[in-house]
């Protein structure tokens, strides 16, 4: 069916290659989601005394102790939510997930809190360019840029977005996967899954909130949406939803040939 709709589509026929390209990615659609689904039992299962989880641990502890440490000692509210948000926005994918997560929540917790945490959403440090660089190139999609440019548009938690040139000229934009953020969300489940476990099996209420479901959760929908490939498909199956409806709705168009797992 979606063969079809693709051989129909008039958003499919304005790209040269789409219609080969479209059909590729749907058809890989349910090997690419059960290989996220493996990627995720991975993250999951990893050992919490893992040489990687300790070293990462020890880091975010230290960079976050000297501030979050002397405002729980004060019980200052506002710097302990200051230190919070900062460990979200600093702290790599995982933790930036949770605070997008705490940002979202307004009208159920104060808005100073949710405020605190909504840099979270695209307003996180990004990678150097360099690191972006090298993804480019492992990738095979620098060689097809004419230029791009170093400083991001945006930078979330699992990738950020450039402004670019093609070779012939065209305006585009490149998404670009954060260079080592699999392995690093591995290092924080392995700690953090248990230790809210654990606070559950001690407090009725953190159970009945079931945190630990929902980071499990949150992991496991990162095992897709770092597979940019998806994240392709997903725009294809947009665009035909929309047009399918007769909704007018723009969708930019991933370019065939520059579309891989990491951009």
């Amino acid at each position: 069916m979606a063969d079809i709709q693709s051989e129909e589509s008039a958003w499919i026929a304005r790209t040269p290659g789409m219609p080969d390209a479209a059909r590729t990615w749907l058809g890989g659609l349910d090997d690419r989601l059960a290989a996220a689904d493996r990627r995720a039992d991975v993250i999951l299962g990893t050992p919490v005394l893992s040489p990687a989880a300790i070293v990462r641990l020890g880091r975010l502890v230290a960079d976050t102790a000297p501030r979050l440490g002397p405002a729980l000692l004060s019980r200052d509210g506002d710097a302990i939510i200051a230190a919070l948000s900062q460990l979200a926005i600093r702290g790599g994918p995982t933790y930036v997930k949770l605070g997008q997560l705490i940002a979202t929540t307004r009208g159920l917790v104060p808005d100073a809190v949710t405020d605190a945490f909504a840099g979270c959403r695209d307003a996180v440090p990004p990678a150097s360019s360099a690191a972006i660089a090298s993804t480019l190139r492992r990738s095979g999609v620098l060689d097809a840029l004419q230029s791009w440019d170093r400083q991001p548009i945006a930078s979330a938690s699992v990738a950020q977005v450039h402004a670019a040139v093609l070779n012939d000229g065209t305006d585009v934009v490149i998404k670009v996967r954060r260079p080592g953020i699999v392995g690093l969300v591995a290092s924080d489940a392995a700690y953090l899954l248990p230790a809210l476990q654990f606070a559950e099996s001690r407090d009725e209420r953190l159970r009945v909130a079931n945190l630990s479901g929902t980071v499990e959760l949150m992991l496991r929908l990162f095992a897709q949406e770092c597979d940019l490939v998806l994240e392709a498909t997903s725009a294809v199956q947009l665009a035909l939803a929309f047009e399918k409806a007769g909704v007018n709705v723009h969708v930019p168009a991933p370019i065939p040939g520059l579309v891989t797992k990491r951009v």
